[in-house]
Parts: structure tokens; sequence; C-alpha cells
């Protein structure tokens, strides 16, 4: 019995501990080309079936629940035509601590976007 409860007292601070770093991070960026059709975006990867596809006049995303205790990376790609996309831009968000950030949300200022994949 005492193991268990033991067990579960460890269970719960690992619990605790894993939600003190997620947050609301949202990723920013500008698009200036008019040509521009769609843009995509992802957090930590460029998988193909991942990718969130956002009209260009959108120019901000939030990706709930992130774990800000570790490195983000945050990609962007455009496209002109709706199949061929362009290179990734990404952006960096260094892992965050209590004493270097306590808000509820991140803000990443991205890049223009890239050049439609043409």
């Amino acid at each position: 019995m005492r193991k268990a409860i033991v067990s579960m007292i460890a269970f719960s601070m690992m619990l605790c501990c894993s939600c003190v770093f997620a947050k609301d991070v949202v990723f920013s960026w500008t698009c200036q080309d008019p040509k521009v059709t769609a843009v995509r975006v992802q957090a930590n990867g460029e998988d193909e079936g991942l990718w969130i596809v956002l009209d260009p006049s959108i120019t901000s995303y939030t990706f709930t629940g992130m774990d800000t205790s570790v490195e983000n990376i945050f990609n962007i790609q455009s496209t002109r035509d709706g199949e061929s996309w362009s290179s990734t831009k990404s952006m960096v968000l260094k892992a965050q601590t209590p004493d270097t950030y306590d808000s509820s949300s991140v803000m990443v200022v991205g890049p223009e976007t890239p050049r439609g994949g043409i």
C-alpha cells in the first residue's frame, strides 16, 4: 500500500512538472508577396501530413500547449500555385524557464514568408 501511494505521489509530481512549461506560442510573420496563395506552418518538424495550411492574409498562428522548457522550431513555407512549396524558413524559440518567462503565452516573430514555390 505504501509503495502504491509513493508511486502515485511521484507520478503526480512528474505530471505537474511537465505542465509547468506548457504554453501557447504565437508564431507571426509578414507576407509581402501578392502572388502567394497560401502559407503553411508547423512546429518541430516538416512532416508532409502535419502542415497547417493558412490563407496568406493570416499572419500569425497560435500553437497551444507547447513545451517551452525545450527548444522549439517554428517552420513556414509559402506557395503561389498551391502545389509547389517554397523552401522552409524557421525561427527558433530557445528553452524557457520560469524565471526567464512566466506568462501564459510566448510570441515568436518570424521572417517574411519565403517567395512562392514556383
